[in-house]
């Protein structure tokens, strides 16, 4: 059955309480971001309230997709040319997910990989269906497509399951190939905040015309409440995008805050820092569990879902994550978020010592 991501957060919790660690997500990434978040949002709102909240009165008519207000921005974080990219935003990037199905005319859209299910689902109730693409070399990649008779290829990069990141040499290679067939390349970069900017496939949006590259500010940031997804893209796309993606989908105060935020820069890098250390401890901590790889730069350790009753007992509670595999199938297993507060990793220290029966 497919499901959406979201489905796997029904009768969730998402705090730790006296009796359970929770590791359903990655509840403590805010404190190893610098400047402070805190600290961002408060003098975002702050300059709100000294200007007589000229965000909260505009209606963003004049620039109802946020190009215009954060292009800067975005160039300033990326390290790149305004003129290079075309920008418009939406409600998160789930929300724009559900969106870019239009983008196909065929039946069939290639998907490389598991990925979270949400694409495939739309893709689904749009009338499209999801076709697996397996991981070989780029040439054999696009083959698949084109025998699919497709016109979009899906990535998720990084990948959460695989263990390193396609390099940006590999996804111009892919995008120029695909786009020799005539077939856009639609890359969900959601999981890349765990990476430099420099390594965003929206590095190479001068040089692709198919491209599209999704980016959120719920990774690593943790500011899934903004609800900010941005839909980059090569100037080529600006007008078709536009004509799929509806405008004013975000209010001004959250431009604000997410400028104010792409302005500091790679923001990330002492938390990248520390999930790689935090991440070698969680390990060595499971020595002797059925542990599954996950992306060398995630914060997360995968578990056959059986073991959550094992994990339970410990006082330990994990998320039921769905991965796509093809067709309406989906695989799942126990995501464990890796405490990054040394509290935090000390109580799964003692909570896997303990001893059930």
């Amino acid at each position: 059955m497919l499901n959406r991501a979201i489905d796997s957060y029904r009768h969730l919790k998402l705090d730790d309480t006296p009796e359970l660690l929770n590791l359903t997500w990655t509840q403590d990434e805010r404190d190893f971001v610098t400047p402070s978040l805190n600290e961002l949002i408060t003098r975002s709102l702050q300059e709100e309230i000294a200007g007589l909240l000229p965000a909260t009165w505009h209606y963003a008519v004049d620039d109802p997709w946020g190009e215009r207000r954060l292009a800067p921005a975005v160039a300033h974080y990326f390290g790149i040319q305004e003129k290079d990219f075309s920008l418009a935003c939406g409600a998160g990037v789930i929300q724009l997910l559900s969106i870019l199905p239009a983008l196909s005319t065929s039946r069939q859209v290639a998907v490389a990989g598991e990925v979270y299910p949400d694409f495939p689902w739309w893709l689904k109730h749009s009338g499209r269906r999801a076709e697996p693409i397996a991981l070989a070399t780029v040439m054999e990649r696009v083959k698949q497509a084109i025998s699919l008779e497709s016109d979009l290829y899906f990535i998720e990069r990084p990948a959460l399951k695989n263990g390193a990141v396609m390099s940006l040499d590999s996804v111009y290679e892919l995008g120029v190939a695909l786009a020799r067939a005539g077939i856009r390349l639609l890359i969900d970069e959601s999981n890349a905040n765990y990476l430099p900017p420099s390594c965003s496939a929206v590095n190479l949006l001068a040089s692709l015309p198919n491209i599209i590259v999704l980016r959120g500010m719920s990774k690593a940031w943790g500011l899934g409440g903004l609800r900010m997804g941005l839909c980059l893209s090569s100037p080529a796309l600006k007008n078709m995008l536009q004509e799929h993606i509806p405008p004013l989908l975000n209010p001004s105060l959250t431009i604000r805050i997410a400028h104010n935020l792409l302005m500091a820069g790679d923001s990330t890098a002492g938390l990248r820092v520390r999930i790689q250390q935090q991440k070698q401890t969680a390990l060595s901590l499971f020595s002797g569990w059925p542990v599954l790889p996950s992306s060398d730069a995630m914060p997360y350790i995968f578990l056959p879902s059986s073991e959550e009753p094992a994990l339970r007992k410990r006082g330990i509670v994990g998320k039921q994550h769905h991965f796509w595999q093809g067709t309406d199938a989906t695989t799942t297993l126990l995501r464990l978020s890796v405490p990054l507060e040394t509290s935090r990793m000390q109580r799964l220290e003692e909570a896997l010592k303990v001893e059930t029966q």
